[in-house]
């Protein structure tokens, strides 16, 4: 099965609604093997939530970490 088929099937399963029953008949394929697909994409979502979540953490220590820089610089520069 190409990709693309697989893209396809997917696709019609998760935006479409159509069941993985009637997928699973429309396109010859064993519904376990349309179900996999859809627990192996949800796994991928979960995994790359996860990673969004940690940057956004590190994102915001940075910027607290260069706020808090900049107005320790900004505060020594006004007394010269």
């Amino acid at each position: 099965m190409t990709h693309t088929k697989r893209a396809h099937i997917i696709s019609m399963v998760v935006d479409d609604g159509m069941s993985v029953g009637d997928a699973a008949n429309t396109f010859l394929v064993p519904e376990a093997t349309i179900a996999g697909w859809l627990q192996r994409r949800e796994l991928k979502i979960d995994k790359q939530r996860e990673e969004i979540a940690v940057l956004r953490r590190i994102v915001a220590d940075l910027r607290r970490v260069t706020r808090g820089g900049a107005a320790r610089r900004n505060k020594h520069r006004s007394r010269t």
